[in-house]
């Protein structure tokens, strides 16, 4: 599969420890390999969406198009058009 242009968007809780920066344009044919050209551009982010075990982390919720990744492979989906990836991070509070 061809590597492409990904825009990858993270909701505001995580722009938080970007810098306030949203958007992300990144390379790769897999959502595994555009997470990996977007950790290289931030590396804090890898903390607060991957765990320990490079798994996406309970709270967090990843979008490739309006399709939910647990839906379509985890993180070895293989991006096969033009898409944009958004990842959003639960928030609770009492």
């Amino acid at each position: 599969m061809p590597e492409q242009e990904i825009e990858i968007n993270v909701s505001s809780v995580l722009a938080m420890v970007t810098g306030g920066r949203k958007k992300f344009r990144c390379i790769g044919s897999t959502v595994n390999s555009v997470f990996e050209h977007l950790f290289d551009q931030e590396p804090s982010l890898r903390v607060h969406i991957l765990d320990e075990q490079g798994a996406v982390r309970q709270h967090v919720l990843v979008y490739v198009g309006d399709e939910d990744l647990r839906w379509l492979g985890g993180l070895d989906a293989e991006l096969n058009s033009p898409t944009t990836i958004t990842v959003l991070q639960a928030v609770s509070g009492g």
